[in-house]
């Protein structure tokens, strides 16, 4: 779990929308896309990050 495959590009769609306090998006990637070995029982985990940038104050 600790590689990135830098070699992954999969077709997938993405929506945004910005709401009253910061913003949404939806991701679909095709089951298909994801990389799993033929027999595995390791659970699927999804990571995400969210990052706030500094605010600047004038």
């Amino acid at each position: 779990m600790d590689k990135e495959d830098g070699n992954w590009n999969a077709v997938w769609e993405s929506k945004t929308r910005i709401v009253e306090n910061g913003w949404i998006v939806e991701m679909r990637i095709p089951y298909s896309a994801l990389r799993f070995p033929e027999k595995s029982n390791a659970p699927l985990v999804i990571k995400y990050v969210q990052e706030y940038p500094p605010i600047q104050l004038e």
